[in-house]
């Protein structure tokens, strides 16, 4: 037996687990359900980032606030800079 390796042998899910995660993880076809998905994207992460900002600052907690936005924010920045970066030189 080699070193990398499963433990157990899985078994595979039955027909309804199946469709049920197919159906969740359906992509847009058309240009209108994709910019729809994107629009419903954009206003939960406001949605999360603006009720996650109001409950910190309610309760006091400046370094979470600070931290939640770095995560949030700064951290979406940086990563569009990376991936530009090798475009730049």
């Amino acid at each position: 037996m080699s070193a990398i390796g499963p433990r157990t042998q899985a078994r595979l899910a039955d027909r309804t687990v199946s469709v049920a995660v197919g159906v969740v993880g359906a992509e847009p076809i058309t240009r209108a359900e994709e910019t729809a998905a994107w629009h419903t994207a954009g206003e939960l992460y406001v949605g999360w980032l603006g009720v996650r900002l109001l409950v910190l600052a309610v309760l006091g907690l400046g370094r979470s606030l600070l931290t939640h936005v770095a995560m949030m924010l700064i951290s979406r920045v940086l990563l569009v800079l990376l991936m530009a970066l090798p475009a730049v030189w």
